[in-house]
């Protein structure tokens, strides 16, 4: 949400089955990168969010990533700390594919961007694996 708040609803029984407020800041990070992005919107907070299975990954304005896992069984989603090498980058889109990589595409204040990769499914956390780093020209 704008209050950065994350939300993890199923669709079918049209109810939020999980819930972290406060979960991104509804301000901060890269100030060139908000003003190109959001224009003169004051909002904020969450920017994106990508999930498979109980993983939940999500996006804030205030810069980097942050994983989670889902317990639907006591509504709620644990903490496992920021995702590596991402931290007061803007993180625009998240993606988990099929085989359990994660994607975070990243703007950073210029015409130039770049593409992390991580694996779901290697033992160590995102907060200590090296992601692939792809980086776009302008």
């Amino acid at each position: 949400s704008a209050k950065g708040s994350v939300l993890v609803a199923c669709l079918e029984r049209g109810e939020v089955v999980a819930r972290v407020d406060d979960a991104h800041s509804p301000i901060g990070g890269n100030p060139n990168a908000n003003a190109y992005l959001y224009g003169e919107f004051d909002g904020g907070g969450t920017t994106a969010v990508a999930i498979k299975g109980d993983s939940v990954i999500s996006a804030g304005r205030e810069g980097g990533a942050k994983a989670w896992r889902l317990d639907a069984d006591k509504g709620e989603l644990v903490a496992l700390g920021d995702v590596a090498e991402l931290g007061g980058k803007q993180v625009t889109a998240l993606s988990i594919d099929a085989e359990g990589r994660l994607w975070a595409g990243v703007y950073d204040g210029t015409f130039e961007g770049s593409v992390y990769r991580y694996d779901l499914f290697d033992p160590a956390p995102l907060s200590q694996q090296t992601p692939l780093h792809i980086k776009l020209p302008s």
